[in-house]
């Protein structure tokens, strides 16, 4: 995160943005959120003093003159697999461009940090958005930021995530919708499995598995808890690929790691079994 916090200091931009989602299900709502200047904390307690409310649906984000950072919180209604998509920024005056990024935060007792979650390109726990979009690199540090960026994340029902921004905008739009779990476990004969899990460096997961003929991808979870019920993160990879190493997972945190197999099949995916349960304590 370093590079990250260079990279802002040199464009004008200081701290984090964190989303949250809501349930595809409910009422869809619209409406306009404006967010209060709050610098980056991992309190729970100083996040909730500032933080706003947001609703399903596609809102508007306003960002007040003299506020470029702060918090919004969601509370999921239902177990889910959650996405959220920031589009549309609009430019304050004097800038030639609106750039900012995103991160999940979820809670850990009285503490909260920064999730992974599943975006373009794969898991990360940053997500850069831009108007015009545009791709950069400060300090060796790759900035890809898209005029639209979408991140999902699993959370369990009654789960509150809070919501950090950090941009220069004066305005962006935050769609949030929601879709139940797959209820089948096992719809064709293809058993995952993991063989080998490590890892190699700070905040770094690498992953090997068994390959599995007659398939689309392979469907990963990453959790921080046993049962897969909350802090969860789920992730795709194609049919040619037997490894993957990861950055951006939160230090000295222990994750559990699940696969399967999947097939295509018209509009409908097939599912195989799960492989075992595996778990690393990140460095």
């Amino acid at each position: 995160m370093t590079k990250v916090w260079n990279y802002l200091k040199r464009i004008g931009i200081m701290g984090t943005m964190l989303i949250a989602l809501a349930f595809i299900c409910l009422p869809v709502s619209a409406g306009t959120v404006s967010v209060v200047q709050q610098d980056f904390t991992t309190s729970k307690k100083t996040a909730e003093r500032t933080a706003r409310v947001v609703k399903t649906g596609t809102q508007t984000i306003n960002f007040p003159t003299g506020v470029d950072k702060g918090y919004l919180a969601f509370t999921a209604p239902k177990d889910g697999t959650y996405t959220f998509t920031f589009s549309d920024l609009t430019k304050k005056p004097d800038y030639n461009l609106a750039v900012g990024f995103i991160n999940i935060m979820t809670i850990d007792g009285g503490s909260i940090f920064i999730a992974n979650v599943n975006t373009q390109g794969g898991i990360d726990d940053v997500m850069w958005v831009s108007n015009p979009p545009i791709t950069r690199t400060i300090d060796g540090y790759t900035v890809v930021a898209l005029s639209s960026r979408y991140g999902e994340i699993m959370l369990a029902k009654k789960q509150k995530v809070f919501i950090y921004f950090s941009t220069n905008a004066a305005s962006l739009k935050l769609n949030i919708k929601g879709k139940a779990l797959p209820t089948s476990s096992s719809q064709i004969k293809k058993t995952g499995k993991i063989t080998k899990i490590s890892c190699p460096g700070k905040q770094q997961m690498s992953l090997k598995w068994k390959k599995v003929s007659g398939i689309s991808g392979y469907q990963f979870y990453f959790s921080l808890s046993k049962n897969f019920k909350r802090n969860t993160v789920q992730c795709s990879y194609s049919k040619s690929k037997s490894s993957v190493k990861i950055d951006g997972f939160p230090s000295k945190k222990t994750f559990y790691v699940k696969m399967r197999p999947y097939k295509k099949s018209g509009k409908k995916t097939l599912y195989g079994k799960w492989s075992k349960v595996k778990k690393i304590k990140i460095k």
